[in-house]
């Protein structure tokens, strides 16, 4: 395996639970749902199942670092910008397809998914910034004695 795929690998699994993870905990509240062992694992599962796909196929961090680029950004306003693409992508497709697949495609549902989505968005934009930096960290740690 090369080191990059390994690094992307570990970021899309960690990242994804913990993003599925706090969107679960976040939808759960405002739902007015038992917050249980049950209700949050299978709400973390099954939207990570999802995270996981999206993750592989869309490389949304990778776009918001080209946009900052291109706009001209370097540094921390760069990472600001590159979290909130990787932010809009990951979270607006992983809590839209997840809601769908638990709930069906109803007006009901669209209306749920809604008036939770602005929320959510936020909480995992805060989230990601503070995670993003040091899981990358982590991940350059433990592929070190991987090689291209």
């Amino acid at each position: 395996m090369k080191r990059n795929h390994a690094i992307g690998l570990f970021m899309n699994i960690v990242c994804g639970f913990i993003i599925c993870l706090v969107m679960g905990l976040i939808v759960l509240h405002r739902v007015g749902a038992p917050m249980t062992l049950v209700t949050v694992m299978f709400t973390t599962i099954e939207s990570f199942f999802v995270s996981y796909m999206v993750g592989d196929l869309v490389p949304s961090f990778t776009w918001g670092n080209k946009f900052a680029a291109a706009i001209g950004l370097k540094g921390v306003p760069a990472y600001f910008i590159a979290i909130a693409v990787h932010d809009l992508f990951m979270v607006t497709l992983i809590s839209f397809l997840a809601t769908f697949m638990v709930s069906g495609f109803t007006m009901k549902t669209i209306i749920g998914w809604w008036a939770n989505y602005p929320v959510v968005l936020l909480c995992a934009y805060l989230v990601l910034l503070l995670i993003m930096k040091p899981l990358m960290k982590v991940a350059m740690k433990i592929t070190e004695n991987i090689t291209d």
